[in-house]
């Protein structure tokens, strides 16, 4: 772009830069609404090794097609938070969850993990670096790999803010 031009605007050929969750939840190939199936075999959570610890959080898998499945691992934004994307327990905004089921709903698996000292996650969310933070989006990608019901050549990170950071 030179000093005379302006930046395009979004359209059918250029996507926006903003997606919103709400929309992405509520969208799924058939038009209705994604069904989340949350994975809790012998637990109430998916636990797997970190370097800090344990991380906890919740794996979804769509409740249709044959598995393996692609899968992503969600990475959440600056700050401790829970494995849904919000900082407490009573917040309504749970951006994570919705986007797990709308990924769902197209069939793509979910890990949502509660960050470091966050919800059933041991270790320090705040003493965490950013190489902290890319050993454990490391750990989550080894979870899933390992998993038979996973693709692990189709395995991904999404990232939000910080953690769109980190992905890379």
């Amino acid at each position: 772009f030179g000093p005379q031009s302006a930046p395009p605007q979004p359209g059918p050929l250029i996507p926006s830069p903003v997606i919103h969750a709400h929309a992405i939840a509520h969208a799924s190939p058939k038009g209705g609404t994604a069904k989340l199936r949350e994975i809790y075999a012998a637990h109430p959570d998916v636990r797997l090794p970190g370097p800090a610890g344990t991380l906890a959080g919740t794996l979804t898998i769509p409740d249709r097609g044959r598995p393996p499945f692609p899968a992503v691992v969600t990475l959440t934004g600056s700050g401790a938070h829970l494995r849904d994307g919000n900082r407490t327990p009573e917040h309504p905004y749970r951006p994570f969850r919705d986007i797990a089921g709308a990924l769902a709903g197209c069939g793509v698996a979910t890990l949502r993990l509660d960050d470091r000292g966050t919800g059933g996650s041991t270790g320090d969310a705040n003493a965490a670096t950013a190489e902290d933070t890319a050993a454990d989006a490391r750990a989550a990608l080894r979870f899933l790999r390992a998993r038979p019901d996973i693709d692990p050549r189709r395995v991904a990170l999404v990232g939000h803010s910080y953690g769109g950071v980190i992905a890379p």
